[in-house]
């Protein structure tokens, strides 16, 4: 029987072609006749924006999102290609030289803007700029000709020259616009540049004195619907941000949130308790050496160290060498004296020696620099005592000869500075030894009862002190026994930190891998009830019926977390982003703890729970804070961000409105209190110190703007203000206008509170602040300041100035 695939094998070309037409008919035919019932969905071209004479619509929206895409894709391809041929390789952030990379609806609008009004000035970009800048932003690598390629494949084919330089044009005019905002070297003038410098520079502390608008409100007339309506439309499309005074009654998205809280602590204290001594003790023996104490080099020593240190030792040394020296000649000269000459020999012999074994004990702990310092001052004083001792050696009148003695005993200290483990005492009686074999009889009885008298010194007898300095007044063998040792390194004994002092690390070291595995058991319990619950939820939420069946009751986390007391459950609330970040005022603390966890990639939970399409459910884990905790967490519910009617946030309208009124109130109170404290020659302190229901705030010492610790890449930044809510510009601005002592007021940035301030203290002198300034000329911190500004002023501009002149509006809600 014939293979029954033979057929389609020999006649494979033709079967693809019939089956190819077939298909196509299949899908043209099917289609029509599937959608012949239905009417075909509506493509919408409303309109965006409306400003005076001009209305984008969403197709002009698209259109200019698809070619800032395109522009930013031949960009990078541009300069990947040029630095492969050896250009430098740029940074790119938000923008690229200037040309946004957002594609929101907001930039794009602004760079609309931009366009516009640079073409009301009679300026714009031809292509000839356009090519040039390509040209400045290849570094020249890349010629002109090798554009197109790069096109065609940065944007697959879909753009012409033509059509590229019209989009280019069109963003590179919205750049030079804004330039023209920033034109000059920043900060631009003399005049701004010291006033840069003294916000970063000058501090002053302040009394303050809080008069809240909210306590004038109940003073406020209502508002007309006029001015209802008026608050609405500038508030509408806007979220209201914390420590901000323009409205926002836009609605962001809302979250509620369940988790469980998993901390380490609890399960590795009872692991700690669980740890016997003997356990404690096997560990510190095991891993003594993590316990070693580390001497660090005593503030004396080290100050010894610094200047003429070396210098002041040698003269420490050779001081104490030469007044031996003399003592001994004092001996030699007056043989009548007994008692007096052997207590200053002793005293010569026992004072350096002391000096110098606990300064090279000292050095011991020292760093090896440290200590080759000491080594060489060590032997620059050895060199010394020895010139000294045959200067005194050739004083003496030597029974035998000089020169040989002044040999042996040169010998003989060179042994000892070199042999560092040898008995001092030992070394003596081997150089009396030595010196006896080569002098006459008479000499070595001298010598053997210089020996005897060494022996004797140990008890010490003042007959035998007596008898000893007699019969030693004339051996010269006196002197080099009264002579310091040469200073040598003193290796001492490793000393270890005490058991009752590490038992604590010890048993917190022996815990901690017990407690973490036995917590990471119950965490994946927890974890994979979750799991198995989302995946209950999806089975219900993607079924066909879900309408007709019940959604599956989720376990209750609190019953989880009860299991151990390692876990703790918490919720959430229905609440946006600010909300889920917000901080207790009395505490300082995060309002909801879960809110400061965050991912690996450094991302904080109130930005990942709004990731969209996040489903409810979902069992996710995060780092918190703490190292030693973490979160189970999940979505239960959310609602979506939108722009409320008139009627839905009517009351919150009226509510600014109010308090708005209120503030006019409050800096009225502020003014004639102000008249009224210097109409008293008093302190603001003192004026108020017998009113109880105002608070005064003394300040402490502040400046206008700080660093922000730009070392560690972070900008300069506003200070904060103790007892002052939300200090702005305007507030700072104000205070740092007073001189000192002078009252004024000021209102903070969410323009709530206006506060009585009054200048207690000015720190820095003027006159030297400005000595300072023409003498090291500008910080890096003060251009910063200055290119902030500027950004304020160019926000201020787009959104007081052309915003209101166009009479922008937005008719749907923008995406930011």
């Amino acid at each position: 029987m014939s293979n029954p695939l033979s057929f389609f094998r020999k006649n494979q070309k033709v079967l693809l072609a019939v089956f190819g037409v077939a298909l196509m008919i299949v899908f043209t035919v099917g289609g029509i006749v599937g959608n012949s019932g239905q009417q075909a969905p509506e493509v919408t071209n409303d309109v965006v924006v409306r400003m005076k004479g001009e209305t984008i619509r969403e197709s002009d929206l698209q259109r200019k999102r698809m070619d800032r895409t395109a522009v930013i894709q031949f960009l990078l391809g541009l300069h990947q290609v040029a630095v492969d041929r050896g250009a430098t390789p740029r940074q790119f952030g938000q923008s690229i030289d200037g040309i946004p990379t957002s594609i929101a609806d907001v930039s794009l609008v602004e760079t609309e803007v931009l366009v516009n009004e640079a073409e009301k000035q009679g300026f714009f970009v031809t292509d000839d700029y356009a090519l040039h800048y390509l040209d400045t932003f290849c570094s020249g690598v890349v010629t002109r000709d090798q554009f197109s390629g790069i096109l065609k494949q940065a944007t697959s084919g879909r753009y012409s020259q033509s059509q590229f330089l019209n989009a280019l044009r069109w963003e590179l005019t919205a750049v030079v616009q804004r330039g023209a905002f920033f034109n000059g070297i920043l900060p631009s003038t003399p005049g701004q540049a010291w006033d840069y410098y003294q916000r970063l520079n000058r501090r002053v502390a302040i009394a303050a004195v809080p008069f809240a608008a909210s306590e004038y409100v109940s003073q406020v007339s209502e508002p007309s619907s006029g001015e209802i309506r008026e608050l609405y439309e500038k508030g509408k499309d806007q979220f209201q941000r914390n420590g901000f005074a323009e409205p926002g009654f836009r609605r962001r998205p809302k979250v509620a949130i369940e988790y469980i809280k998993v901390d380490l602590q609890p399960e590795l204290e009872r692991q700690m308790a669980a740890i016997t001594p003997q356990q404690v003790q096997d560990y510190y023996d095991t891993h003594k050496e993590q316990f070693l104490e580390i001497s660090l080099p005593s503030d004396d020593l080290i100050d010894s160290l610094e200047g003429d240190s070396d210098d002041s030792a040698d003269d420490s040394v050779e001081d104490n060498a030469s007044s031996t020296v003399e003592e001994t000649e004092a001996t030699e000269s007056t043989p009548d004296s007994e008692s007096q000459p052997s207590e200053n020999t002793e005293e010569a012999s026992d004072s350096p020696g002391e000096s110098d074994s606990s300064l090279i004990q000292d050095f011991s702990t020292l760093p090896a620099s440290f200590q080759e310092e000491d080594s060489a001052a060590a032997d620059d004083a050895s060199d010394t005592l020895e010139d000294q001792v045959e200067e005194v050696t050739e004083s003496v009148e030597p029974e035998t000869d000089a020169s040989e003695l002044a040999d042996q005993d040169q010998a003989d200290s060179t042994e000892t500075a070199d042999d560092l483990t040898e008995d001092t005492a030992a070394e003596t009686q081997t150089d009396d030894a030595d010196t006896s074999t080569e002098t006459d009889s008479t000499e070595s009885d001298s010598a053997a009862g210089d020996n005897q008298d060494a022996e004797a010194s140990e008890t010490p007898d003042q007959d035998t002190v007596d008898q000893d300095t007699a019969a030693g007044t004339d051996d010269e063998t006196n002197i080099l026994d009264d002579l310091p040792d040469a200073p040598g390194p003193v290796v001492s004994a490793p000393r270890y930190k005490p058991l009752s002092e590490v038992e604590e690390d010890i048993r917190r070291d022996i815990a901690s891998p017990l407690a973490r595995t036995e917590v990471d058991r119950i965490r994946r319990e927890a974890s994979g009830k979750m799991k198995e619950y989302f995946g209950e939820y999806l089975m219900w939420a993607n079924s066909p019926d879900k309408d007709e069946k019940d959604q599956p009751s989720p376990p209750s986390l609190s019953t989880i977390a009860a299991a151990s007391d390692a876990l703790t459950a918490g919720k959430v609330p229905l609440v946006d982003a600010q909300e889920l970040m917000d901080v207790d005022r009395t505490t300082k603390t995060a309002r909801y703890e879960i809110a400061q966890a965050f991912t690996t990639d450094g991302v904080f939970f109130a930005q990942a729970i709004f990731e969209p399409g996040l489903r409810n459910y979902h069992a996710g884990e995060i780092k918190g804070m703490d190292a030693d905790t973490e979160f189970l967490y999940w979505k239960t519910d959310s609602e979506d961000g939108y722009v409320p009617t008139l009627e839905q946030c009517r009351e919150e309208v009226i509510q600014v409105a109010k308090q708005q009124k209120a503030l006019e109130l409050a800096q009225k109170a502020a003014e004639e209190a102000r008249n009224k404290v210097k109409a008293s020659g008093k302190t603001l302190s003192e004026y108020f110190a017998d009113m109880p229901n105002k608070t005064v705030v003394d300040s402490g010492l502040f400046s206008w703007m700080n660093s922000g610790g730009m070392a560690y890449g972070m900008q300069p930044q506003i200070s904060q203000v103790p007892g002052v809510e939300y200090a702005g510009n305007d507030f700072m601005a104000s205070v740092f206008a007073l001189s000192d002592q002078q009252i004024g007021t000021a209102v903070n940035n969410p323009e709530t509170v206006v506060y009585l301030v009054q200048v207690t203290q000015e720190e820095t002198d003027p006159d030297k602040l400005r000595q300072s300034f023409l003498e090291f000329g500008l910080p890096p911190e003060v251009t910063i300041i200055g290119i902030q500004d500027l950004q304020r002023r160019f926000q201020y501009w787009w959104t007081s100035e052309v915003q209101g002149e166009l009479g922008l509006t937005w008719e749907r809600a923008a995406d930011n």
